[in-house]
């Protein structure tokens, strides 16, 4: 056995034949590309796997359901860290005739292996005609003792015994470290697993048990339902000496009335954790809670193509969560409270972390752009609906689209249609997309919240996403919308296609002309970028004399086209010329907007006043964040930025204050300076800080909204950088305090 952990830790492949000759080997690895050849496709996996848990090494054996299009003397597939011990292939199409009998059987000649793209190469003396043919494969494997293929952790339980635990977490490419297959996501089949184990252990998998029995030497074989057609990395085995909850939750009866007109059963869905742990019904509620709700706005059981879930609470697990269809494993600390943790900020924090996995893993069939967007966007629109005042979708405005259009102006690239593997790769996850959100909420908005929620309804439950692209997207929306009456012949493609391509972000400058039309001069734009030329800009727009920021459907839009360099819009005349005007309501449209001076000393005089409030939130925040691009780029004057900012020292909202909480942190390279300039910054913003935390106070209050205890953590944070004396003295007193007692003051 020591040996054998030695051949597999060397990813040595053993092989009952003698290896090819140079030449050939060289000749066969020169053609190989790091995509295996086409002419081969998996159709179905039969999986058995043996897994004595006190041993890290592993048997098992698969049986390959292939079909082959074109003759080949030789069949290559993935693997890593295995070593195969049998090899046999079998022509289906032949094995039914008795004169044939021998002839349907294929043993290797000989193997290769390369090791750079754990390509493993059967070659056979004769030639394979195209058909259906079964690869029966035996092979060994070691579990490790990291999240990464088959691995295998410890933990004691009450009694001081060491309990074992196998699971699986597979990367997008990391089937072949658990068994020999064609790792390649788009290479999709049926899989059929079958795990051996110690009786007292239970074996999970993707798909519900179909039957269990006991064997010899206290083992017992735990078979599995056939998956739905998959990507390898999907399959998931775990096997766990765990209880179970057998928890029904009291819901009111409007949703109970969904749970049982649709999909949702409470013996779907378990939660897995040690004997000793008290089980607490928090986490329980929250899938409940919030799987109904997603088949409430976005009818996601249409997607559920595995018919269970299990959740595995895993004691000092290194990752917060490992995702896979059916099977789920999370950090038990994070799942489970002790009553007197059970504050309203960790409560939040676990609801996100559980309902976002579970969004996860309702999309994970999806495309990346759609999947990672409206995941997103799924989770903040139905938290909100669950929970009044969350205010989810106006932190997902300030935390991604701002940052959206940070990384833009640092990576003029195309967000929705990467397709290189190194491009992929090159680019932070985030640009690639957190414009999908934006453009999902401007598309909200334009087409109203009642069209988007029935078209997004109506993608999902035609099963529309395995092939669905950008342009089968808006399709779908645009008949949507049509269904709707629409009465304006809104080209829903014509407008929004442009949004889906284009690389780069339009720049408004806005002119007020009191007397005339405002002129609306377009920037930013990239010559090589021809996608930006078929751009139409969603304007819309309200002003100090007739307020009102809640115009953000088509009705009220006013359509620019990129072309048009320099604009006069006549929606805007007779503006009071003792008013400002403010574009781009609620932030709905993916763009920046600059004013002349004079307008936006105008926006800053009315921040100043006791009515900054009737300034819509979120356009607040854009305010704030435009404006501080827009002094990085030289565009405004810095007397601007801080007339614009100094009221902040009375804003309480969190959301306003998070663009400015980022400035910071791109400020704080001058903060150790000492010249006059940086003094004056400094000197500006601890002065902001010091009057605001007069308002709000340093101390967090558990039972606050969660907005506002953020606000005291990075204002406290930011005033103590900057020296602000009696931030200094809070610190020190708070410390005092709690070197004297750890209990109570923590």
């Amino acid at each position: 056995m020591a040996f054998l952990k030695l051949l597999i830790s060397l990813g040595i492949i053993i092989a009952a034949m003698a290896l090819p000759d140079e030449n050939w080997t060289d000749e066969i690895q020169t053609a190989v590309k790091y995509s295996l050849l086409s002419s081969i496709k998996p159709t179905h996996y039969n999986i058995e796997l043996i897994l004595p848990i006190e041993e890290d090494i592993y048997r098992g054996e698969s049986n390959i359901s292939i079909e082959i299009y074109e003759e080949t003397q030789h069949i290559e597939l993935h693997l890593a860290n295995l070593v195969v011990t049998e090899s046999t292939l079998i022509n289906e199409n032949l094995q039914e005739s008795k004169n044939n009998i021998k002839k349907s059987v294929y043993k290797p000649m000989r193997y290769s292996y390369i090791h750079e793209i754990n390509s493993f190469i059967i070659y056979f003396n004769d030639k394979i005609l195209p058909g259906n043919y079964i690869l029966n494969l035996e092979f060994l494997g070691k579990a490790t003792n990291n999240t990464e293929g088959l691995f295998r952790t410890s933990y004691k339980n009450e009694k001081g015994n060491t309990t074992w635990l196998f699971a699986t977490y597979l990367q997008a490419t990391g089937a072949r470290q658990l068994f020999p297959c064609w790792d390649e996501p788009k290479l999709e089949a049926t899989f059929t697993i079958s795990v051996k184990h110690p009786q007292k252990y239970t074996a999970l998998s993707n798909m519900p048990i179909r039957e269990k029995y006991n064997v010899e030497n206290d083992m017992r074989w735990t078979h599995f339902n056939t998956t739905p057609s998959m990507s390898p990395y999907l399959v998931a085995i775990a096997v766990i000496d765990f209880k179970t909850n057998n928890t029904k939750l009291d819901i009111r009866d409007d949703i109970n009335s969904i749970v049982k007109s649709h999909f949702f059963n409470y013996s779907s869905m378990k939660i897995w954790f040690r004997e000793e742990i008290e089980y607490e019904s928090f986490a329980y509620y929250v899938l409940t809670f919030f799987t109904v709700h997603l088949e409430l706005h976005w009818h996601m059981s249409s997607l559920k193509m595995i018919p269970k879930v299990d959740y595995i609470a895993i004691p000092d697990f290194p990752e917060k969560v490992i995702e896979t269809g059916g099977l789920v494993l999370y950090r038990e600390a994070d799942i489970f409270h002790k009553p007197n943790d059970a504050d309203i900020m960790s409560r939040a924090k676990l609801e996100y972390l559980i309902s976002r996995n579970m969004i996860d893993e309702f999309l994970h069939d999806m495309p990346s752009w759609f999947k990672e967007g409206f995941g997103s966007f799924a989770f903040a629109y139905t938290y909100d609906k669950i929970h009044d005042n969350s205010r989810k979708m106006d932190l997902l405005v300030v935390q991604n689209q701002h940052e959206s259009l940070r990384l833009n102006f640092y990576f003029n690239r195309n967000l929705l249609q990467i397709n290189k593997p190194l491009e992929i790769n090159s680019l932070p996850s985030s640009f690639r997309y957190n414009r999908a959100i934006s453009i999902l909420r401007m598309l909200q908005h334009l087409i109203t919240e009642e069209v988007f929620q029935h078209g997004i309804k109506t993608l999902l439950t035609l099963k529309l996403f395995r092939r669905m692209t950008p342009e089968t997207f808006l399709t779908t929306m645009q008949n949507t919308l049509n269904e709707f009456g629409n009465e304006h012949e809104y080209n829903l493609t014509e407008k929004m296609d442009g949004w889906m391509k284009h690389k780069n972000y339009p720049i408004l400058k806005v002119t007020p002309d009191y007397a005339g039309c405002t002129n609306i001069l377009l920037e930013n734009f990239d010559s090589i970028d021809s996608d930006m030329y078929n751009l139409w800009i969603p304007i819309t727009y309200t002003t100090q004399k007739n307020l009102d920021f809640n115009k953000t459907s088509h009705r009220n839009v006013v359509w620019v086209k990129s072309t048009q360099n320099v604009l006069c819009i006549d929606a805007f005349r007779h503006l009071k010329s003792d008013g400002w005007i403010i574009i781009n309501l609620q932030q709905v449209g993916y763009y920046r907007v600059n004013y002349n001076t004079e307008n936006w000393n105008k926006i800053a005089k009315y921040l100043n006043s006791m009515e900054y409030e009737n300034i819509h939130v979120l356009n607040r925040a854009q305010i704030i964040d435009d404006a501080y691009h827009f002094l990085m780029t030289s565009q405004i004057d810095s007397s601007v930025f801080w007339e614009l900012t100094n009221y902040l020292s009375r804003e309480k909202d969190y959301i306003v204050w998070y663009p400015m909480i980022k400035a910071l942190e791109y400020m704080s390279s001058v903060f150790p300076l000492s010249d006059r300039k940086a003094s004056n910054i400094k000197g500006k913003i601890r002065n902001i800080l010091s009057e605001l935390l007069q308002n709000i106070g340093y101390n967090e209050d558990i039972n606050k909204h969660y907005f506002i205890n953020c606000l005291k953590q990075e204002a406290s944070k930011w005033a103590c950088i900057l020296g602000e004396p009696d931030c200094h003295k809070t610190a020190t007193s708070n410390l005092q305090q709690h070197l004297a007692n750890r209990t109570t003051n923590k």
